[in-house]
């Protein structure tokens, strides 16, 4: 396949979104494991907000799904289909598209490391109404909603601009 220097552009984009994300999550893990135990959460903002160690096999947020091979599959399909949304259709797409799809993939792939090292994934951010979670599965819930809304004003300015030629 060859890439002509935008896309290259967007990939680089993209995979140094990617990276930085991957970098933070995996410090802010590792840190967690150094200061943290399992069970014995740390009050930041009393109850609302606390640092509490957890080790989730299931899906982001503690969603649970039977299988580590699915989830990781899950990862390389989530990944191929980032890569080719990079490549492909962002040509005339924002910088913040292509950033959000860095975030995903960054998100995903780090995520994907602590299920292939450890067969879980290493969630410690507590806001206790919500299930546990980490910096990686902030990076994937920002670049769904800032693809949805992508993908709302597009769809939005699609039907407008048909609703004009229809009226000439």
């Amino acid at each position: 396949m060859r890439c002509t220097k935008s896309a290259r552009s967007r990939l680089s984009t993209a995979l140094l979104v990617g990276l930085l994300t991957i970098l933070a999550d995996q410090c802010s893990k590792l840190t967690a494991l150094h200061f943290l135990s399992p069970g014995e959460p740390v009050n930041l903002i009393g109850q609302v907000l606390r640092l509490n160690l957890t080790y989730n096999p299931g899906m982001a947020f503690g969603l649970q799904v039977r299988g580590v091979l699915y989830l990781v599959l899950l990862g390389v399909f989530l990944f191929l289909i980032l890569m080719y949304l990079v490549l492909r259709r962002s040509r005339s797409s924002p910088a913040f598209v292509v950033a959000a799809i860095g975030l995903g993939l960054g998100g995903a792939v780090s995520n994907l490391i602590d299920r292939l090292r450890l067969g879980a994934v290493i969630d410690y951010i507590d806001l206790s109404v919500w299930p546990v979670f980490n910096v990686a599965d902030i990076a994937l819930t920002a670049a769904a909603i800032l693809l949805a809304l992508h993908l709302a004003v597009a769809r939005k300015s699609l039907g407008d601009n048909q609703v004009e030629s229809s009226e000439l």
